[in-house]
């Protein structure tokens, strides 16, 4: 999995970095239909032997995420962090469905919504990737001054890398929108 396969810029804690290019999200569809059928597959054999898992339900989320369905992906993350509500990743993953359904659906009140989600998980666990979702939100918010300061903040968590160079160039950005 990597971030790519997301229809906006978000990280997903643990994904592998890939250039953002919204072009290029559909035509790699193909490529993985097969191994998300498996996955999904799998993660269904799992619901099926323990319905109430957190986990379960955070990868059923994250698996929806990947698939676009920004309404099934929050409920199934509600789901988990109902169960886990101190869990810093099911947060996150929340967070990102949010920014999905923000962006795709043009529901603008969920980026809000995001930003609370993404903000619990990372009081919870100080991740990078979590600030960076931080930050993008602040930015999609048009909180320039908030998302400055989260991106100063990254960029002294990971200084180094290509992560490190898409925040510099957003802090570059929300510099000149100030």
């Amino acid at each position: 999995m990597c971030s790519s396969d997301l229809p906006f810029p978000l990280r997903i804690a643990g994904a592998r970095y890939a250039a953002w290019v919204p072009e290029a999200v559909d035509s790699d569809i193909d490529q993985s239909a097969q191994g998300r059928a498996e996955a999904e597959l799998y993660i269904q054999h799992g619901l099926a032997r323990n319905p109430e898992s957190a986990t379960w339900l955070d990868l059923r989320g994250r698996a929806e995420l990947l698939d676009h369905d920004a309404d099934a992906a929050i409920d199934a993350l509600e789901d988990a962090q109902e169960r886990a509500p101190a869990n810093p990743e099911i947060l996150a993953d929340l967070g990102a469905a949010y920014s999905l359904r923000a962006e795709v659906a043009h529901h603008p009140a969920d980026y809000a919504r995001a930003l609370e989600a993404f903000g619990r998980s990372f009081q919870i666990r100080e991740q990078a990737a979590v600030l960076y979702n931080l930050a993008l939100t602040c930015e999609r918010l048009r909180l320039y001054n908030d998302a400055a300061e989260l991106w100063v903040r990254y960029l002294g968590m990971r200084d180094s890398g290509d992560w490190a160079i898409e925040a510099s160039s957003h802090l570059r950005q929300v510099l000149k929108k100030k």
